[in-house]
């Protein structure tokens, strides 16, 4: 009787245990949703349990980051995205965030370095050499 009254325990809290999970998928499709609302704040909030929890995940990370630059704090998101983008092999989706947030913070100096870092892995990319090009133009080197 008592093992019956333990099994009954233990299949009630590992039901509770289970329902306070993190579902990642729901969260940042509710993240997604809020951003597209404009409710940066919201976003972050509902995306830092997740980050928490998988701090090694790169996905995260950058969206996270991509969030602060949405949300026009930029010192936030070069914090989140730096460790992606500073190192020998960079994250490429970090590395195109991080030249948005420089670019749009009119960092061109910045912008242009992490453009050189992108092309040299993916030196194709239409959409970097156009912002490599304003950004020399901004700084009039436009002739480099």
């Amino acid at each position: 009787m008592k093992s019956i009254y333990y099994f009954i325990c233990l299949l009630f809290i590992s039901s509770i245990v289970t329902a306070q999970e993190i579902n990642v998928d729901e969260t940042l499709a509710n993240a997604k949703r809020e951003v597209e609302k404009g409710n940066y704040d919201k976003a972050l909030s509902l995306i830092e349990p997740i980050r928490a929890k998988y701090p090694q995940d790169e996905d995260i990370q950058t969206y996270t980051g991509r969030i602060y630059s949405w949300k026009k704090d930029y010192k936030s998101a070069i914090k989140t995205l730096s460790p992606l983008t500073d190192r020998v092999n960079p994250n490429t989706e970090a590395l195109q965030a991080i030249i948005n947030v420089y670019f749009w913070s009119e960092n061109y100096e910045k912008c242009n370095f992490y453009c050189d870092k992108y092309l040299a892995i993916d030196p194709k990319s239409a959409e970097i050499i156009k912002i490599k090009a304003i950004c020399l133009e901004k700084l009039n080197r436009d002739q480099e």
